[in-house]
């Protein structure tokens, strides 16, 4: 079996949240906790936080779930609400979130 075909069915996410000027701290923490959590609920199988080097204060959220029932439930759980109920009067954007295939 490939790499490729072990993963078919692995849903993949890249989030990306933009900080308001002088908000980067505040919201860096509401992602790290939520980060935490999220990293053990049932399914997921990465959830890694980073900030661009370039822009402080522009996170990048990646997370693989197992499946899209994974990613679903994710996406419903109420620790993932809160934060990003949290996250709203910090963000300077709206976050971008991208949903995807592994092609290779």
């Amino acid at each position: 079996m490939t790499d490729n075909e072990a993963n078919r069915d692995a849903v993949y996410i890249f989030a990306t949240l933009v900080a308001a000027p002088g908000r980067g701290a505040a919201l860096r923490l509401i992602l790290e906790e939520l980060a935490t959590v999220s990293r053990q609920e049932p399914g997921t199988q990465h959830y890694h936080l980073h900030e661009a080097i370039q822009a402080p204060g522009t996170f990048v959220v990646y997370e693989v779930y197992e499946n899209q029932a994974a990613a679903a439930a994710h996406a419903a759980s109420p620790h993932l609400n809160a934060a990003l109920a949290a996250a709203g009067p910090l963000l300077g954007a709206p976050p971008v979130i991208t949903t995807a295939s592994r092609i290779s």
